[in-house]
């Protein structure tokens, strides 16, 4: 079961930083988040608890390497009127595609499903979900992106992503 969960808008644009694998090294994330002017932090996984510590809300999953922690595998988040479903992926094969996390997202009534697990930035729109990974800040796996994390921002009503790297 996919526990729901809502972040308020306070004003808009509303700007999420979205991290994911950043395996322990927490350092960089602050000034990432100060960068964006983000009111809101998502980290999907392998050491989530990384953004434990900042002093925004955030919405936090477990990664393969977060096992004995108590986040949940995945959240349904309700930011405005629209869904986006966050989890690591790792349980839906993201490894190879994204094609079955984008299905679980449907079900969910979600237009975005973010993930992480690849440490590899990508963005696949099958027309009506999108699904993003922001990569890895700390230990990317493509030496072309290099460090990287996400940008979503909600406004007018709809949710965007963009891959910021980090130069």
């Amino acid at each position: 079961m996919t526990d729901s969960v809502r972040q308020e808008i306070s004003s808009e644009p509303f700007v999420l930083a979205v991290f994911s694998d950043t395996h322990g090294r927490n350092a960089f994330l602050p000034g990432c988040i100060e960068r964006l002017g983000a009111s809101a932090v998502i980290h999907l996984g392998d050491h989530a608890r990384d953004a434990a510590g900042i002093g925004l809300p955030k919405y936090l999953v477990r990664g393969n390497c977060d096992a004995s922690s108590d986040y949940e595998s995945e959240l349904l988040l309700e930011i405005g009127e629209t869904r986006a479903l966050i989890t690591h992926g790792h349980y839906y094969g993201v490894r190879y595609d994204p094609k079955r996390l984008i299905e679980q997202a449907k079900s969910l009534g979600a237009c975005f499903a973010l993930y992480g697990h690849t440490h590899v930035a990508d963005i696949y729109n099958d027309g009506s979900v999108i699904a993003a990974n922001p990569g890895s800040l700390t230990q990317p796996r493509s030496q072309v992106q290099g460090p990287c994390y996400g940008k979503l921002v909600y406004d007018n009503g709809k949710l965007d992503f963009e891959v910021v790297r980090v130069k």
